[in-house]
């Protein structure tokens, strides 16, 4: 909503916020069940990597995104 009032129609995250998101979801999954390597499930793809949409019980996901930062993001109109 932030967005629509401030005038903005697109938004792209930056490269260092999406890697550093994508650096604590891996380390998240790497503490979990999922990642024993005797372990061969879904979660997992080919390469060994855990893949799901969220390692984080769903409240403390919603308290992580809850808030926006609006410099993590690149905004046009």
């Amino acid at each position: 909503m932030r967005m629509i009032e401030e005038g903005h129609s697109e938004f792209e995250v930056k490269k260092n916020v999406h890697d550093t998101y994508n650096e604590k979801v891996d380390a998240e999954n790497n503490s979990l069940v999922w990642s024993h390597p005797k372990v061969n499930n879904w979660y997992k793809n080919s390469e060994g990597r855990i893949v799901s949409v969220s390692p984080w019980r769903l409240v403390d996901y919603w308290t992580m995104t809850y808030e926006t930062e609006m410099t993590d993001f690149k905004l046009s109109s």
